[in-house]
């Protein structure tokens, strides 16, 4: 993809708005004509590359134990049947605008001992090629922006049905790729961040289901570090988020089984006020007059904590930013897989909605997953008709039963 711009700011412009384009967490709310947006900075790290959660509209956080549980609950890694498991997924990106974006997701995992697993993911973003020229049409070279994080993840099983998890990454947000400006090369950013996560999985005795389970999960992911892109400019938070979720699953028989999943997401970033004065005039509030926007001032932590309250609607406004997943599997002899699943968010929160497929296939110790993303409304989008491809394997003895 090429882009021809003037650089200095234009050149994070353009990158910003690479990202941005992806709907992530990124919604307007108007209230007495004024908008209130969220953004912030590495949104890519949001994004659920694994086919199998895509396919049930991006619900992880209670399901049951896979190879990408790190990024969804890293505590469900000491819950999951194998020794030793790895898996790539590959998801092509705004494929209806060009063809050299995609985000690529490495993930491993081993177990250290029977209720002790351990994992590492690596998440690489690739925003294609820009080709910079000046003001007056002079080449300016090429770059290639891209986006990479390198995770750790630790899960901890403190007894038959609870466990707990953590995660640690480091990210770095390449959007110039060594471009300059007239007088200056635009840096990168950088940041650090941690996961914390809980996982519950209880066993029930439910009619003529011979096993149904009932599982419960949360995961506060991304608590770390603001990253800022130049000496001058201001740190922008990094997209915390808090994931609750409950899956049901159910085995019918030997052959036939089931889950259904319910998932809510909500950004832990402060909601940005604005002021309008008597001209009209609509300015970010700043209150010492230190030309910064007092939301852009808190620390994360504090971000974190009045996020849950800052909104100028109040608890409408806050209730206006959480995210609604649906989704299902039907298995087949463990072996042949159905997902489906429905995405809401509010308008308040980005304002997307759609449907997702998704096919799974288990060969031996293979997995192949693949799924599908359908738009239901008239609000065209890049991420219409996105897929995801994932293949997995898994070795080691198939534990069954509960370590306790």
């Amino acid at each position: 993809m090429i882009f021809n711009r003037a650089v200095g700011k234009n050149i994070s412009i353009i990158s910003f708005i690479l990202v941005s384009i992806q709907g992530i967490s990124q919604g307007t709310l108007d209230h007495n004509g004024l908008e209130y947006v969220i953004t912030t900075g590495v949104p890519f790290m949001r994004i659920a590359t694994d086919a199998r959660s895509a396919g049930m509209a991006e619900i992880g956080v209670a399901t049951s134990a896979d190879n990408s549980s790190g990024f969804h609950n890293p505590a469900k890694l000491a819950f999951i049947d194998k020794d030793k498991g790895a898996s790539i997924n590959f998801a092509p990106w705004l494929r209806q605008i060009t063809n050299d974006i995609y985000l690529i997701n490495a993930n491993g995992y081993t177990k250290i001992s029977p209720n002790h697993a351990a994992g590492l993911s690596v998440r690489y973003f690739t925003l294609g090629q820009i080709n910079y020229k000046d003001a007056s049409g002079n080449d300016l070279g090429i770059s290639k922006p891209y986006e990479f994080a390198l995770e750790g993840h630790y899960s901890f099983r403190l007894s038959e049905s609870l466990g707990i998890g953590a995660s640690g990454r480091y990210i770095l947000s390449d959007l110039s790729n060594g471009a300059t400006t007239a007088t200056n090369q635009i840096p990168s950013g950088s940041a650090f961040s941690v996961d914390f996560a809980a996982f519950y999985s209880k066993k029930l005795e439910i009619g003529r289901l011979q096993e149904s389970k009932l599982n419960v999960g949360v995961n506060i992911s991304n608590i770390g570090s603001k990253i800022q892109y130049s000496a001058n400019g201001q740190p922008d938070f990094i997209p915390t988020n808090m994931a609750l979720g409950a899956c049901f699953e159910g085995q019918i028989d030997e052959h036939n089984s089931f889950s259904a999943s319910l998932q809510f997401d909500k950004l832990l970033v402060p909601t940005p006020t604005y002021s309008k004065d008597n001209q009209g005039k609509i300015s970010f509030v700043d209150a010492n007059r230190n030309t910064i926007p007092d939301f852009k001032e808190l620390g994360s932590i504090a971000g974190m904590l009045t996020s849950f309250g800052d909104h100028a609607n109040g608890i409408g406004g806050e209730l206006g930013e959480i995210i609604t997943h649906i989704g299902g599997e039907y298995a087949y002899q463990k072996t042949y897989f159905v997902r489906a699943g429905f995405f809401y968010e509010p308008e308040g929160a980005g304002g997307r909605q759609f449907i997702t497929a998704g096919l799974g296939l288990k060969y031996a110790a293979m997995q192949l997953d693949f799924s599908y993303l359908l738009p239901i409304t008239q609000q065209r989008s890049p991420l219409d008709n996105q897929m995801r491809v994932s293949i997995g394997f898994n070795i080691g003895e198939n534990k069954k039963d509960s370590y306790w």
